[in-house]
């Protein structure tokens, strides 16, 4: 006889509920998408990776954290970035990370934003 999960809070065997399942499996899906649509030849990189992205605006370098220690102001929706949230950081790629003028070219912005940017051919 298959052994049933105990009634109540919806635990899976790993202790995780439902929503944080269905939410580790969407995160695993994106990683492991390797379209070659916007987001460059291989999919996304893990977190901290850094992948080149080719737009209609230019060639961007794009690089995806885990979290910040201060907020940032989204170009994408004007909306703010929290410390600690994940996101991505793009710059263009003619300006190398560390030029002195690279902090002035480097936006934060929500993962999501990102991806309806490069969706929308911009």
């Amino acid at each position: 006889m298959a052994r049933r999960a105990p009634r109540g809070g919806g635990r899976t065997a790993r202790g995780l509920s439902k929503w944080q399942r269905a939410a580790l499996d969407r995160a695993a899906a994106e990683r492991d998408d390797g379209a070659g649509d916007a987001r460059g030849a291989g999919g996304w990189a893990g977190v901290g990776g850094e992948t080149v992205e080719h737009h209609r605006d230019g060639t961007w370098h794009v690089r995806r954290l885990p979290g910040g220690d201060k907020p940032y102001t989204c170009p994408g929706c004007g909306h703010q970035v929290a410390a600690g949230a994940p996101h991505v950081v793009a710059w263009p790629a003619e300006r190398p990370l560390l030029a002195p003028d690279a902090p002035s070219a480097r936006r934060h912005w929500h993962t999501v934003c990102w991806q309806q940017r490069a969706r929308a051919g911009r």
